[in-house]
């Protein structure tokens, strides 16, 4: 099945779980370097000494701990470890696909040598198969424990064994469903492992409660003797649903899903109000490190009076002597939680016996209520109430989810609101440019040039050298020009990629037989532009990152004449079918001026593209570290001139040093230190290949000494213009 009901391709996940199946079950291979003997009993030892027969107990987050417990280990053992973390974060949903990459090379980074992600199972990571659970996230321990006792013991077993349980999914069960492989939190990992394996005979269903419920409610459409394995009931029941749907039927469609999951009753009534339940469990601060949301349990009140939250230390003493079944580490967690939201922040809510889903905007700070009814409150204005078809939770029956800043505009799908479609924040208006403006501390002339010369050819490419915000300014310049999130694609070109990614092409798919065949499939560009096509009164925005590291009119092709003549027809090669590109989509590109690579650009590209430069030695990109730290960080306005100082005696505007290197919410005087050494510092090494000596002029605290040394007697620094300040 290449594609499911909502149009994820999930073909690529079972071609790397096939690599899983060759390489690690078949035989001591590698799924990131075939041939390289990773698999064996050697490394899952060490690797299980270790982790498995070493665990760490502090409070850390999980990867902090998984970074000291393979510290000094083999460069085997960690790509091991890496590729395990692979399989375990492969089939899931809920996680993106750029955390999944994160996670992957932080791992990969404790090796002394290490590899790297092959492309085809780099791929593989943007979808998914199933949502994965709160258990699943924060019980990454026992699934990756799960994952190394299994694979030991599947090492113990002989080359006929293997074959007969690769051969016989239900011989293959019966390994994996060892009692002594068992352990709290794994249940939802081996049956992914299950389905990874087995594809065509176990569903990718986490839950064993989901799968017994299905079981239970289409029952009667079993008519064979299949006994009491639930595995073997849902896939008698597949097959008749086959009979019905065909061949691609899913349990959570929702023609299928209504069978055994009818859905909620008539909403209940908004709440106003929301109350923290502390000491539910101690992995909130994981889950919001590591998947980006956090989640709480709440209980809908009504309107109370508010207290100061600085009496908050007494009213814990008082919780904690009328509850003692909370623990004083869920008191302190709930608290930190409370107040860490502000009025402003996007959060997320499932209540009323999990049928409503509200989305909405917290409105006030956090208050604490005294009297029989006692607790931590939080008020939220709901601009989204929806019913939905939500499992029990048990514990987690209501649930708020807050999300990261950036993520404010895509609500996160936190498996603690426990729906298979979670759904989305939906931006409906065009933010003014004003607003943009003084988001990105960027002269509005500069953007609204940028705005009309993209309006007017229809594309444009940002270039310049590296940190000068081309990628970030592009993206929130979609804000402005489209109305709606969805409305904006970004894709990232590399020299791989080709026509066939772009456009359209013939691509390798696996038939639910395991048969191998190619099948014709859209690339981002055409599924965009028929989406745009489709609404013409709404304006798409693609924005292609990199754009010059790809081989441009090898990925184009016929669209040159399509960027020139918007709504003329040609005829695509594979498909032979007729193609427009329409002109509500815009383009833009962003280009690295670095590697001098612009020169380079094909005169027919040129043509029809306008270019929009950001140089460091240029409005409004000049001046833009120094605004940002008088706004964010004064302290360290000193910085905008040893980067000016830098750039001036670097001399090359092409490859000067960019402002946004520098624009984070935690700098301090270590991340300066740390970005200037591991950043900057090799950026200029390259620069000066064969010239070391050069790099000297360059050390921070030199830049800081001879900036105040021009600061003292009154001289301007380059472009920064540091003596103005003096």
């Amino acid at each position: 099945m290449a594609y499911l009901e909502d149009g994820r391709n999930v073909v690529p996940v079972y071609r790397a779980a096939r690599r899983f199946v060759d390489q690690a079950l078949k035989g001591e291979g590698s799924l990131f370097s075939p041939g390289t003997p990773v698999w064996t009993r050697q490394w899952l030892d060490d690797l299980s000494h270790r982790f498995v027969d070493n665990p760490d107990e502090s409070d850390q987050g999980f990867m902090d701990k998984w970074a000291g417990q393979l510290q000094g280990a083999p460069p085997e053992t960690i790509q091991l470890a890496a590729e395990l973390l692979y399989v375990h974060l492969l089939p899931v949903l809920d996680i993106t696909g750029g955390r999944k990459r994160t996670l992957l090379n932080q791992v990969l980074s404790w090796s002394a040598d290490p590899g790297a992600l092959p492309e085809d199972l780099d791929a593989a990571l943007d979808t998914g198969l199933s949502r994965a659970g709160a258990g699943f996230h924060t019980g990454r321990f026992y699934s990756l424990w799960f994952l190394i006792r299994f694979a030991q013991r599947w090492k113990d077993l002989g080359e006929p064994e293997h074959e007969r349980a690769l051969a016989d999914p239900w011989q293959f069960k019966a390994i994996a469903a060892d009692p002594a492989l068992e352990i709290k939190k794994s249940r939802p990992q081996r049956e992914l492992l299950l389905h990874l394996v087995h594809p065509e005979t176990f569903e990718p269903i986490l839950a064993h409660g989901v799968k017994s419920r299905i079981a239970r409610s289409l029952g009667d459409r079993i008519d064979e003797e299949v006994g009491e394995d639930v595995d073997r009931q849902l896939l008698a029941i597949r097959r008749s649903l086959e009979a019905e749907y065909g061949e691609s039927v899913n349990f959570y469609s929702p023609e299928v899903r209504q069978l055994w999951d009818p859905g909620p009753d008539e909403a209940e009534e908004e709440a106003r109000f929301w109350k923290i339940q502390p000491g539910r469990q101690a992995h909130y601060w994981d889950l919001w490190r590591n998947e980006g949301c956090i989640s709480v349990g709440w209980t809908a009140l009504g309107d109370l009076s508010a207290l100061d939250a600085d009496e908050w230390p007494e009213h814990r003493d008082a919780i904690q002597r009328e509850r003692p079944k909370w623990s004083k580490s869920g008191l302190n967690q709930a608290w930190w939680f409370a107040t860490q939201i502000q009025p402003g922040d996007r959060v997320v809510a499932n209540h009323g016996r999990n049928k409503v889903l509200g989305i909405g905007t917290v409105t006030g700070s956090y208050y604490f209520v005294e009297g029989e009814e006692h607790g931590h409150r939080i008020p939220v204005r709901w601009d989204d109430l929806t019913p939905r078809q939500v499992e029990p939770q048990g514990a987690w029956r209501r649930t708020l989810i807050r999300l990261k800043p950036e993520q404010f505009e895509a609500i996160c799908e936190s498996p603690a609101i426990g729906t298979e479609d979670a759904p989305t924040a939906k931006r409906t208006t065009a933010r003014p440019l004003a607003q943009i403006s003084d988001d990105l501390l960027l002269d509005r002339g500069f953007l609204e040039d940028a705005t009309r010369v993209l309006k007017r050819k229809g594309q444009a490419i940002f270039y310049g050298p590296p940190g000068t915000g081309k990628t970030y300014v592009a993206l929130k310049l979609t804000e402005h020009l489209t109305q709606r999130d969805e409305d904006v694609e970004l894709v990232q070109f590399h020299p791989s990629y080709a026509y066939e990614d772009f456009v359209e092409g013939y691509r390798p798919t696996v038939t639910p037989q395991g048969a191998a065949a190619f099948t014709l499939e859209n690339g981002p560009l055409k599924r965009f532009a028929e989406r745009a096509g489709a609404h013409p009164d709404r304006t798409f925005v693609l924005v292609i990152d990199e754009i010059n590291r790809g081989n441009l009119p090898k990925i184009f092709g016929e669209l040159f004449f399509l960027l020139e003549y918007r709504d003329r027809r040609v005829t695509l090669q594979y498909s032979r079918e007729p193609f427009t590109l329409p002109s509500n989509l815009l383009i833009i590109g962003t280009m690295n001026t670095a590697d001098r690579s612009i020169a380079l650009v094909d005169a027919a590209l040129r043509r029809r593209f306008h270019f929009v430069e950001f140089a460091p030695d240029r409005e409004p990109i000049t001046g833009l570290l120094r605004r940002w730290l008088e706004r964010h960080k004064p302290e360290h306005a000193w910085l905008a001139d040893a980067v000016a100082l830098a750039n001036e005696r670097l001399g090359d505007r092409e490859a000067a040093i960019g402002p946004s290197h520098f624009m984070e919410r935690d700098l301090d005087e270590s991340v300066i230190e740390l970005v200037w050494r591991h950043t900057v510092m090799p950026y200029l090494a390259e620069q000066f290949v064969g010239e070391p000596e050069r790099l000297e002029a360059f050390e921070l605290e030199r830049l800081r000494r001879d900036t105040e040394g021009r600061l003292g007697g009154g001289g301007g620094a380059g472009t920064g213009e540091p003596g103005d300040r003096a």
